[in-house]
């Protein structure tokens, strides 16, 4: 059967040449995304039953090199020598969401439910079983609204009690504030130990193909913020880069003092794939690419960069509230929805009549304000003005039913449920909840 399977990767691959002191090798990034799990920003959120997190990411950075008979890297031809680091990414593996309502920033739910530490524990045990002892990183805010988020990780972190996860809890927006971006490498200095303990993989190739395996990488960093995308792939990208840095030392690209920063060429490759990266596994989550890219391009926040942010975090407010739900169809469609053939159509719409003709509603009264203006002779008259009036308060009352009752004019997904209920129309701040079988 396996020669009818075409196995595939949703993620991300660039493969580049790049060469430092006349010696040339080939540097790679690669991006797996996990099936399980796999959804839209707002839409898969936190753990499962079984351990898997959304938006979950193994990236993998190789480099390849020619090598002569001692086994340093040479410009000429011959034996190979490869390289490998890998790092992870997932959502924090708890139960919670954020409920689109079209407010910019929804609201944070952290659901009580009784299986958190069982699913938990089953996610650090299938990380440990995958990679080895984890080093988790969470660059997520101490206070405002994602505080509770990091109270809860490290309270769960606290009862697993396990050695082999070792937790730093990075506040990326306070540390780094003010363009103090250079503050990130502080994370290298906490798990300074740890990295140099970790190492890489590391094989050597002979011309007649004999595979000789002289390292293994033993433990993996596993990084994490809100959404795992923009924070994430900044910290991740340092932490190759010290990686990289030692790797090169190793095998004579580099010398025993020198850095890659200095080659601006690869500096730039090197900062280029990163940012390629960042923006492929956020498009695929978030619907834009990645924000902050400017540092990872330029090693410097610009203003180009943040006109460009504020594009990305406009049209991912557009899009995560008003097309997201299609799009988490397409992923369930592929990966999880069970077809009924004898049950009826699930893509339908089931809401009143009533609630979706209102933003209609107000598209008519502004078209009603809009004639009252140019095609009456006195527009100034009193029987305009009362007519304007009547439109502009229907369009208030309209619209502020609308936002008091946002989450009923999110496009949500209809193949597979999600794992909470809805408040009823009308009910504001009405308490949303996980469902029971």
């Amino acid at each position: 059967l396996s020669n009818f399977i075409l196995p595939i990767v949703n993620g991300f691959a660039e493969i580049q040449t790049a060469e430092i002191n006349k010696k040339p090798f080939t540097f790679a990034l690669f991006s797996r995304r996990s099936r399980h799990r796999a959804g839209t920003r707002y839409f898969s959120r936190g753990v499962d039953i079984n351990g898997n997190v959304s938006n979950f990411n193994e990236t993998e950075q190789i480099v390849i090199a020619d090598a002569g008979d001692d086994g340093v890297a040479s410009a000429l031809p011959g034996a190979k020598i490869v390289l490998s680091h890998v790092q992870t990414r997932g959502s924090i593996p708890i139960y919670w969401t954020q409920i689109n309502n079209i407010k910019y920033t929804p609201k944070l739910q952290i659901f009580d439910n009784p299986e958190t530490g069982n699913s938990f524990r089953k996610h650090f045990e299938t990380q440990k079983n995958f990679y080895g002892p984890q080093l988790v990183i969470n660059l997520i805010n101490k206070k405002g609204y994602e505080g509770p988020m990091g109270v809860a990780f490290a309270k769960q972190i606290e009862i697993l009690n396990d050695p082999e996860v070792k937790y730093l809890h990075f506040d990326f927006h306070h540390e780094c504030s003010k363009m103090k971006w250079h503050r990130v490498s502080l994370i290298l200095d906490h798990f300074h130990e740890e990295l140099v303990s970790q190492g890489y993989f590391k094989a050597q190739i002979s011309k007649e193909g004999v595979e000789q395996v002289s390292q293994k990488q033993t433990s993996v960093v596993r990084t994490n913020c809100m959404d795992c995308l923009d924070r994430t792939n900044v910290v991740q990208s340092v932490v190759s880069r010290w990686v990289l840095n030692r790797q090169l030392r190793e095998i004579g690209v580099l010398g025993s003092d020198e850095k890659f920063e200095n080659f601006e060429q690869f500096e730039s490759l090197f900062r280029n794939v990163w940012a390629d990266n960042a923006d492929v596994v956020s498009c695929a989550y978030s619907g834009t690419g990645a924000l902050k890219t400017d540092f990872t391009r330029t090693g410097n926040r610009t203003k180009a960069g943040a006109l460009q942010d504020l594009q990305n975090s406009i049209v991912r407010y557009v899009k995560n509230n008003f097309l997201d739900g299609t799009r988490q169809d397409a992923y369930d469609l592929f990966l999880k929805y069970d077809v009924n053939p004898s049950g009826s159509y699930p893509l339908v719409d089931t809401r009143p009549l009533q609630i979706k003709a209102l933003p209609l509603v107000i598209v008519v009264g502004f078209v009603m304000i809009l004639a009252s203006i140019f095609v009456p002779e006195d527009s100034m008259s009193t029987a305009v003005i009362l007519f304007s009036s009547f439109w502009l308060a229907i369009i208030t009352y309209v619209f502020k039913f609308i936002v008091a009752n946002g989450v009923h004019y999110v496009n949500w997904p209809k193949l597979v449920p999600l794992g909470y209920t809805l408040p009823p129309v009308g009910v504001q701040g009405g308490k949303i909840g996980l469902k029971t079988e």
